[in-house]
């Protein structure tokens, strides 16, 4: 029997550019990773990432991973005025549970 271990991953665009090859390249051979050590993760995914590679974050939840979110554009919180952190709250919720009804139903 193998020992237990908890793991977490942030899921966003990649530093100081608008890529996302991290996640469309690294991901996939993170969970072949993970599935060879039998090893399951929670996995934090902006609203960006949502929106663009839900098949994804489909595919982590179909291996038995969990799915966090890490707010819709993983801004500061201090850099933001009240009604930016309220926009910013409002977004992510709500493409939260329209990704995530959609990733269950696939």
């Amino acid at each position: 029997m193998k020992g237990k271990a908890f793991f977490s991953v942030d899921m966003e665009e990649d530093l100081h550019s608008s890529e996302f090859r991290g996640v469309v390249s690294g991901v996939p051979e993170l969970i072949e990773l993970l599935e060879n050590e039998e090893i399951k993760a929670t996995f934090f995914a902006t609203g960006k990432v949502m929106e663009k590679h839900s098949k994804i974050l489909s595919n982590l939840v179909k291996n038995g991973h969990s799915l966090g979110f890490h707010g819709y554009t993983h801004k500061r919180f201090d850099s933001l005025s009240t009604k930016e952190k309220e926009n910013e709250i409002k977004k992510g919720i709500s493409l939260y549970k329209k990704i995530s009804k959609k990733i269950l139903l696939e």
